[in-house]
């Protein structure tokens, strides 16, 4: 067992799979849904590379078609020390990477935001998750959590982009609240979240790992983030073995 609770590495098995596939030359390595997986994307799961939307866009269809899927045993599990139960949240909706870019470049009403969620009430929701690509050199996660009332921000360079975060996710529950339900939003108790304890890397690759980390432990209902650089390692390849095989490992 290595740092916080979470595995050195991979199975023996699992692990070869993952760097027999880095090996891969010219041909795809994977489908998640219309996402493909080239071999060129895959091997940015190596350490030292920086993970591009292909990567990210397949994780974000993992986490959300598990919390569509029915509920199963396997899902819920132990986690770290003191051990502690936890169960996967299905009250979720994930947005992928291309989302707030074409919020902050189009705006609501050019970018066509509402049929994006034409067969989901946001509102009902637990909480929206999604990654955010800032200014093509830097990834963090954020959150609308419906249940606390606050826009969450998960940057693990702490950078100052949790203002930028919070204006435009704003705007997006006001739009898409008078596009839904005819309205302004009401924006009472509301805050602009940043966790006190934000993981952080330590590093210029790591930050989309550190993304699908935290988007995913949020998705578990882990909002206490029990991880830190040591475990990256680690989680390359288990994102890389999660994206071969279509599905999101559990803790236990």
């Amino acid at each position: 067992m290595g740092a916080n609770g979470i595995p050195a590495e991979l199975p023996e098995a699992e692990l070869e799979q993952v760097k027999l596939t880095f090996k891969v030359k010219g041909r795809r390595v994977a489908l998640i849904k219309t996402t493909p997986i080239e071999d060129d994307d895959f091997r940015r799961l190596r350490p030292g590379r920086w993970l591009n939307d292909e990567l990210i866009n397949a994780y974000m269809i993992l986490i959300q078609a598990r919390a569509d899927r029915p509920a199963r045993s396997t899902d819920i599990g132990f986690r770290t020390a003191p051990l502690r139960l936890i169960e996967i949240n299905r009250n979720i909706f994930c947005f992928g990477t291309f989302f707030f870019h074409r919020l902050v470049r189009h705006g609501y009403q050019e970018a066509k935001l509402s049929s994006w969620t034409k067969n989901v009430n946001i509102f009902s929701l637990d909480r929206i998750l999604l990654p955010i690509n800032h200014f093509n050199n830097h990834w963090t996660a954020a959150s609308i959590n419906f249940t606390r009332k606050r826009i969450e921000s998960f940057d693990s360079l702490e950078d100052s982009n949790h203002g930028r975060v919070f204006k435009f996710l704003c705007q997006y529950l006001d739009a898409e609240h008078r596009d839904k339900r005819f309205e302004p939003f009401n924006f009472s108790g509301w805050i602009n979240y940043t966790h006190p304890m934000q993981p952080l890397q330590s590093n210029g690759c790591d930050c989309g790992v550190f993304t699908l980390v935290t988007l995913d432990a949020l998705a578990r209902g882990e909002d206490d983030l029990l991880f830190d650089q040591s475990n990256m390692a680690y989680f390359r390849m288990r994102i890389g073995w999660e994206i071969l095989n279509g599905t999101l490992k559990t803790y236990g």
